[in-house]
């Protein structure tokens, strides 16, 4: 397969981000989504989401997409991207049906085809899913010239361009040999330096898939530990801390950093999903559900240490609202979760967040007022949680948040010279009140006893 004619079936956030890294590299794409709108999008050259870069590649290649039928799609291409659907269900599992769906579609197109055609898996799926569920329905209809590689790729919303073309590896799961060498050939195509690839069977990749991110949430959950027992301890600074444990070679500084819990499409429900496999076959996976408990629990905990200096329904804001940085994506959201915590603890709260134009009221508390512009939002608050590292918040001014009390989960304004008016609480380090100090000399008294 030398002379790759590229598909992409599903054209969401990540199918329409793929297809344009490949257009990037000179590909012309075709493509296919059930939702009919995409398709039109596609031909239009207009993203389906707010992604970093997306808008200005897909101007930028405009005439190398294309979307058609999906009979069209596969009879024309050689290799396709399936990025489709896997949401959660209830008991931590991912459902398989739209990608079932499409495979069963896909296994009776195949029929009018010889060619060789290589299909590329890129969405979470459950380990057993892609041999005992989707290729099933290729071997149901006697087709059998076909490759297949489960390769799902590490990225996160606002970065999805960069973590694709920039990866720590590139993992690929085979069918048989024939399929993992012809999607690395591609992928040859696509990466300019040598790149680390782990190639391996169906279900490693799929285990490994879910097992990188459930280790990520437990470093995020462990800084968030270790930050609980520095704010009790006199002097302290959790990132001290946390960057000396990370300056070990085993260990690592990529997301040990104290601050909110982890949130986002993918963390939360893979998380979940270790758990839900443990079960059902009988392993100890009881870490990951640990981590799980850990980080559900972690805005009520750490409210129960601010709420004490708050005057009841106090008016309070919450400056960033989606779970990180560069998306408007409110999936998990921890920001969202503190504020509704704080509405039902009977206090008026203000959010903002610079990359959306309202709030969707159905996940929030219908008591919640979302204020478009910054300096409103703090003006009309007496306590200020800052809950994203962005830089429209490390710009807020100290005589803004003169007579305030500030809550800065990420310490981006720790080095500022804030008025003597201000009480500021910089989370994760040692409390910053002469209350708390004695309270702590007492705690280290008993563990020097």
């Amino acid at each position: 397969m030398k002379d790759f004619k590229v598909s992409v079936v599903g054209l969401g956030k990540l199918g329409s981000s793929l297809s344009a890294c490949f257009a990037s590299r000179g590909y012309e794409v075709l493509g296919y989504d059930i939702n009919e709108a995409n398709n039109k999008n596609f031909n239009k050259g207009k993203p389906p989401i707010n992604e970093t870069d997306l808008d200005k590649y897909f101007r930028k290649y405009k005439s190398k997409f294309k979307s058609s039928s999906l009979e069209n799609v596969i009879l024309n291409t050689n290799i396709s991207f399936i990025v489709i659907p896997t949401p959660s269900s209830k008991n931590g599992s991912f459902s398989a049906k739209y990608a079932n769906d499409v495979f069963s579609k896909i296994s009776k197109i195949l029929k009018k085809k010889k060619d060789y055609h290589l299909f590329v898996l890129v969405s979470t799926v459950l380990p057993g899913t892609s041999r005992n569920i989707l290729l099933q329905k290729f071997y149901d209809n006697k087709v059998f010239n076909f490759g297949y590689c489960y390769s799902p790729a590490f990225i996160a919303l606002g970065q999805i361009i960069k973590d694709f073309l920039e990866p720590d590896f590139l993992l690929i799961g085979q069918l048989d040999k024939k399929s993992g060498t012809s999607l690395r050939n591609f992928y040859k195509s696509i990466y300019k330096k040598s790149m680390n690839y782990r190639i391996m069977s169906l279900e490693s990749a799929e285990i490994t898939k879910l097992s990188v991110n459930t280790y990520i949430t437990n470093k995020i959950s462990y800084a968030n530990m270790i930050s609980e027992v520095a704010q009790r301890i006199p002097f302290t600074n959790i990132d001290d801390i946390t960057s000396a444990i990370g300056s070990d070679s085993r260990i690592g500084n990529k997301y040990l950093k104290a601050g909110l819990g982890f949130a986002g499409p993918c963390f939360p429900r893979d998380n979940k999903a270790i758990s839900f496999i443990g079960k059902k076959i009988g392993a100890d996976t009881s870490l990951a559900l640990t981590t799980e408990k850990f980080n559900l629990n972690l805005n009520k905990n750490n409210l129960k240490k601010y709420l004490k200096y708050f005057k009841k329904r106090e008016k309070v804001a919450v400056l960033g609202l989606s779970y990180k940085p560069n998306t408007n994506s409110l999936d998990e959201s921890q920001s969202l979760d503190l504020s509704n915590l704080l509405s039902k603890n009977k206090y008026k709260v203000f959010c903002h967040d610079k990359k959306l134009n309202s709030i969707d009221k159905k996940p929030f508390d219908k008591k919640i007022v979302f204020k478009k512009h910054l300096k409103q939002c703090i003006k009309n608050s007496k306590c200020i949680f800052i809950t994203k590292d962005e830089q429209i918040y490390r710009d807020i001014t100290p005589k803004s948040l003169k007579n305030k009390i500030v809550i800065d989960f990420w310490r981006i304004l720790k080095n500022k010279k804030l008025d003597k008016s201000t009480t500021y609480f910089s989370h994760g380090d040692s409390f910053n009140n002469f209350e708390t100090k004695m309270n702590q000399r007492n705690i280290v008294k008993n563990i020097e006893s």
